[in-house]
């Protein structure tokens, strides 16, 4: 996948997760780290989903990839 994808889909995952759609934000955020395994934006994606639920532990561990 080409960056200009990469950052097209981290921006519509930050705007799902902004206006709450987490299931689907998290989904694309997924599906980033699937191609890229090193994209640290991804995982802090998914760090501020899994804190926005209350999920503190794992938020932490996804912030430290």
């Amino acid at each position: 996948m080409r960056s200009e994808d990469l950052l097209g889909l981290l921006r519509q995952a930050e705007q799902l997760r902004e206006s709450g759609r987490l299931q689907e934000a998290e989904a694309i955020c997924r599906r980033i780290i699937a191609t890229d395994p090193g994209n640290s934006a991804a995982y802090q994606g998914l760090s501020l989903i899994a804190l926005g639920v209350g999920k503190l532990e794992q938020a932490a561990e996804l912030m430290a990839k």
